[in-house]
């Protein structure tokens, strides 16, 4: 008789067989029971977006160029209020690093003290921990950009499609030759899309493990989530 590999836990279902097949070479499901958390709610997000610095605050028009070179302009405004109306007002928005916030910091450590169980000392283990929340209004395009990091995507709310492709140069995603040590560029381009007629939202965290191809810099991201990821650092 087989025996099961998954383990269910309160907040994450993670199929431990898959994990450790897939882990840092394709795209690996997760299931989770986060769609009712207390704090995911709008209302608790409205008001996390006005606790967090503005620094953490980035938002945009939600009908952006599927390439939009050198970012895209800062919407203005109280954050909550973008929050609290992503259904009708054409807005894409990120909340970076809700580890600030104690409470949001619990939710993002209880996630990833699941999945650390999976990762183990693969690679390094887990450098640091990261949490973002991802607002948008439907119909939103994301525009094109890679990610640094080793990524947890929980959809909250709506649905949303995620392409995913490589660099036609393998230039374009060596290692740099002033960080080799702390990691490297990525070697996936992403545009995530929302075709449906809601708004979602995403919560994803975010570790840095250091992998043979793909890394992460142990610095902060930059301001825009459209920037290279060598741009200016964010507070």
């Amino acid at each position: 008789m087989a025996v099961s590999t998954d383990v269910r836990t309160e907040l994450l279902h993670i199929d431990g067989a898959a994990f450790a097949e897939n882990f840092a070479k394709r795209p690996l499901g997760v299931r989770h029971t986060l769609a009712d958390h207390p704090l995911l709610t709008l209302d608790a997000l409205a008001e996390l977006a006005d606790r967090l610095p503005p620094a953490s605050i980035e938002r945009h028009r939600a009908d952006l160029d599927l390439m939009t070179p050198g970012g895209a302009p800062e919407l203005e405004g109280p954050p909550s209020q973008s929050v609290r109306e992503i259904d009708t007002g054409n807005t894409w928005m990120v909340l970076w690093y809700i580890e600030q916030d104690p409470e949001y910091k619990a939710l993002l450590d209880a996630c990833l003290d699941e999945v650390e169980t999976f990762v183990g000392d693969r690679h390094g283990g887990m450098q640091y921990r990261r949490g973002y929340i991802f607002i948008s209004a439907p119909n939103a395009t994301t525009p094109v950009h890679f990610d640094p990091e080793q990524n947890l995507l929980l959809q909250i709310r709506g649905r949303k499609e995620m392409n995913v492709g490589r660099f036609a140069n393998t230039a374009d995603h060596q290692p740099s030759s002033t960080d080799t040590s702390t990691g490297v560029t990525a070697t996936s381009i992403a545009c995530p899309t929302s075709k449906n007629a809601s708004s979602w939202i995403r919560m994803t965290a975010s570790t840095c493990i250091r992998l043979r191809r793909t890394g992460c810099r142990t610095g902060p991201r930059p301001r825009s989530r459209f920037q290279s990821h060598s741009g200016p650092p964010q507070a």
